[in-house]
Parts: C-alpha cells; structure tokens; sequence
C-alpha cells in the first residue's frame, strides 16, 4: 500500500500549513520542479529561511498543491474569497 502524504489531513503529528501570497508559491513552485540539486539549494523556506526544499505535491482530497521544506514547514498557496 502506497501512502500519499496530505497536509490537510489530520497527521501524527500535526502539520501547520502556512498560507503564501499567489505569485511567490507560484514562483516557488516553478523552482521546485528544476532538476533536484537546483531545486533543493535555490528553493529556501519562506516560513524559517533555514529548511530546503523536501517534496512537493497535490493533495487528491482536495487538489490544492503544496510545498514541504526539510524544516518540517509545509506552505501552499492562499486562498481568498471571491
């Protein structure tokens, strides 16, 4: 059995997801699909400026993409209304 990881699921421990301004997790996103040693040394952070880059992804409950940093800091990009 595969095990997809989901920050908006509930997890042992809890993950806080920290919410980013649209056009910089779009940028960060960008960076976060280079070639692995690109990615893992120009995306930092934005929460502690000390993780890099862990993995990026989909959540399939509910689609919204996601950004883990090896700090442990999870962001996604901010949603508003209307």
């Amino acid at each position: 059995m595969t095990v997809t990881f989901d920050p908006f699921v509930a997890h042992h421990p809890a993950v806080l997801v920290h919410e980013m301004d649209g056009p910089d997790f779009e940028r960060a996103w960008k960076l976060a699909g280079a070639p692995d040693a690109v990615a893992e040394s120009r995306v930092v952070c934005p929460v502690c400026g000390d993780g890099h880059l862990r993995d990026r992804g989909t959540s399939p409950r509910n689609s919204r993409a996601w950004i883990r940093f090896s700090c442990g800091d999870v962001v996604t990009q901010e949603v508003t209304a209307g």
